[in-house]
């Protein structure tokens, strides 16, 4: 078959598109670039940092394992309110992940394109859930600014 068959809406070699797709997700979250595939660059670009994110909670938790025990125990809220806060931080990027594989490989044919994909969709568990994780830890995340310090 030659180039000139194929049009741009054949799937040519979906494993290979798949694989290039995860691995530009994967090389976004180690080298902080933002996702140009996924909702957060269409919407926001907070979650641009998620390799920062992971690199700040594991060094946070070494230092605190490397000091006196009374000083880990009062730190151990810290550590599991900053554990909680990864944890839905990847959720968030990894279902919007999937959101885009879903929309620019999967079903690239929808009536109406990915665009139109991306509207019907919206209310999918993967968006919702997505969603809902990252409003968790903005409300979570701002809810520890304003938390009085205890004496």
């Amino acid at each position: 078959m030659a180039d000139a068959d194929i049009s741009p809406a054949t799937p040519v070699n979906i494993p290979l598109e798949r694989s290039l797709y995860i691995g530009n997700i994967l090389r976004g979250i180690l080298y902080g670039e933002n996702f140009p595939l996924t909702r957060n660059y269409l919407f926001s670009s907070y979650k641009q940092e998620t390799g920062l994110e992971i690199f700040t909670f594991f060094a946070a938790v070494y230092c605190i394992s490397h000091r006196s025990a009374v000083y880990r125990k009062g730190q151990k809220f810290y550590v599991v309110y900053g554990g909680i806060l990864l944890a839905l931080a990847t959720i968030e990027v990894a279902l919007d992940a999937l959101w885009g594989e879903f929309m620019w490989i999967d079903h690239r044919n929808y009536p109406g394109g990915p665009l139109g994909f991306w509207v019907a969709s919206q209310n999918a568990w993967y968006t919702v859930t997505g969603w809902t994780a990252g409003i968790m830890t903005n409300i979570l995340g701002d809810g520890l600014l304003v938390r009085p310090i205890s004496p």
